[in-house]
């Protein structure tokens, strides 16, 4: 049976809406711990849910490593401009969320191990931060805080 769902988004620009497709197979993930220690304002917490995101007009995959309620990490070889705005999917609860997000930090490894991008988020849905509650409690460790 194929699981793919037909999805149309605006892009953070000013071009044509993106037409996608998100398979939930691959977006319905798994958590892992990490340990580690950075200086946040909010705790982080493992995750590992998978990601669509924009830019342009084209459409990357990624998997976020960690997220807090105002932000998230997400493991991709892509690298995009510091303080550009996207927009990232992610699945929750059956619940395709669409996230605006400012490129905070960039991460670049030659073997692609922790390359990626740090975001924080401009407008937060209340699914999102239901999933972040949600993980803290049952994540022995926060991944950074």
């Amino acid at each position: 049976m194929d699981m793919w769902i037909p999805y149309s988004i605006k892009s953070t620009s000013q071009q044509a809406p993106v037409q996608c497709a998100v398979d939930k197979s691959e977006i319905v993930g798994t958590h892992r711990s990490y340990s580690g220690s950075e200086k946040r304002g909010t705790a982080r917490y493992p995750s590992r849910l998978q990601a669509r995101f924009f830019y342009g007009d084209k459409v990357f995959k990624g998997v976020l490593r960690d997220v807090s309620e105002t932000g998230m990490f997400i493991s991709t070889d892509m690298t995009i401009q510091l303080n550009k705005s996207i927009n990232v999917m992610i699945l929750i609860d059956d619940k395709i969320l669409q996230i605006p997000v400012k490129i905070k930090r960039t991460v670049n490894s030659d073997m692609n191990v922790d390359s990626g991008i740090g975001v924080e988020l401009i407008n937060i849905p209340q699914a999102y931060l239901d999933y972040t509650r949600n993980v803290s409690i049952h994540s022995n460790t926060p991944a950074f805080s």
